[in-house]
């Protein structure tokens, strides 16, 4: 069957469906969605190869990953054996340290000296209501030498016994956890953390992609996002000032679209230009990647080119404004969120999610 690749503006409501993105007519020119900071393509197809900016040769070399196949004769046992670091609110300062409750056995197959766990309200908005528990996380194995990373999401029903949203910012205040979280989730990171062990590498320009299935229901919102390393602090801190997702899908009823963006912060705006990307079933194994240089960042999945957001290149926040390039070092953040603002979930129509990861690989 002959495969696609439907990028779609956000306003465009179609029944176009595919399978796969291997084999592709030629290209046509990006139509530009006025007002949404978006060159969305319209059928767009590439043979990559011969056509269009297909993945960089120099980025070939591979430099990390993590297969999530638990340990191995190559790794450290102690990243395995060691207790897990959680981040305890990601827009605050050293809001980390010791997990609270990671009991899960599937954590003990998880190098904690690769990635950082999330634990408590999430503060990202899009109408979320939910925590972040490191037992939603956990690597499971799907054969003899074959694993995932699986993030899940589950609706309480307890929810009088469980407060988990600020009133106040600090996380050391005593009226931190004064919030219901109807939901609860897991998400993870490789930033650098200060017990000195715990974190992935430094991401410096080159190509990081992942391999998943993702969620896909009522509430869903699967993410790959980069920040660059350093960063963990709230948008109006300032520690945030470029962010690049490679992938956020929330669940529109389709099963079939997500999106790819690059966001810059400047004096409180929030510059975005991206890509909304039409594919066979969400639920379906595939390759989300993003190249990225001083110059421009590479969207695909697959083989497929989905877009390129260069310096200089027109972005939005109500009105048009010149899009950034990036600090060269930069750190991966996969979560699953539960949001409100598509399809909401709600006691009759949510399921429990899952998210599974096979890999994530860094080259340059």
């Amino acid at each position: 069957m002959q495969s696609r690749l439907y990028l779609l503006p956000l306003i465009l409501v179609t029944s176009l469906f595919a399978s796969a993105c291997h084999i592709l007519p030629d290209p046509v020119e990006p139509v530009k969605v006025t007002g949404q900071g978006q060159d969305v393509i319209i059928g767009c197809e590439n043979t990559l190869r011969s056509k269009g900016p297909a993945h960089t040769a120099r980025y070939n070399t591979p430099v990390w990953s993590d297969e999530f196949n638990g340990p191995t004769s190559k790794d450290d046992p102690s990243c395995f054996t060691m207790a897990p670091m959680c981040s305890h609110r990601l827009d605050w300062f050293g809001a980390e340290g010791p997990c609270r409750d990671a009991t899960n056995p599937g954590l003990r197959k998880l190098n904690k000296c690769n990635w950082t766990l999330w634990e408590d309200y999430s503060f990202w908005g899009n109408e979320n209501m939910l925590a972040y528990k490191p037992n939603q996380v956990s690597v499971e194995m799907v054969s003899p030498t074959n694993g995932e990373l699986v993030l899940r999401a589950r609706r309480r029903t307890d929810l009088t016994s469980y407060k988990c949203g600020p009133s106040s910012r600090d996380p050391n205040s005593a009226n931190y956890n004064d919030m219901d979280c109807e939901y609860e989730s897991g998400g993870l990171d490789t930033a650098k953390r200060g017990n000195g062990k715990t974190g992935g590498p430094a991401m410096s320009y080159g190509r990081l992609e992942m391999q998943a299935r993702l969620a896909q229901g009522p509430g869903a919102y699967p993410t790959f996002w980069l920040w660059p390393d350093g960063a963990y602090s709230d948008h109006d801190l300032g520690g945030i000032t470029k962010e690049i997702d490679v992938l956020e899908a929330p669940y529109d009823g389709t099963n079939d679209t997500f999106t790819s963006t690059v966001h810059n912060w400047v004096n409180g705006l929030n510059i975005s230009k991206g890509f909304r990307a039409h594919s066979r079933p969400l639920t379906d194994s595939h390759i989300y990647g993003v190249e990225w240089d001083d110059t421009e960042v590479r969207f695909y999945e697959g083989d497929c080119w989905i877009g390129t957001v260069k310096k200089g290149d027109e972005g939005w926040d109500n009105g048009p404004k010149s899009m950034d390039m990036f600090k060269p070092t930069l750190f991966a953040m996969m979560s699953l969120g539960v949001n409100k603002t598509s399809v909401p979930p709600s006691a009759s129509n949510f399921q429990n999610l899952e998210y599974r990861i096979d890999y994530v690989r860094f080259f340059q």
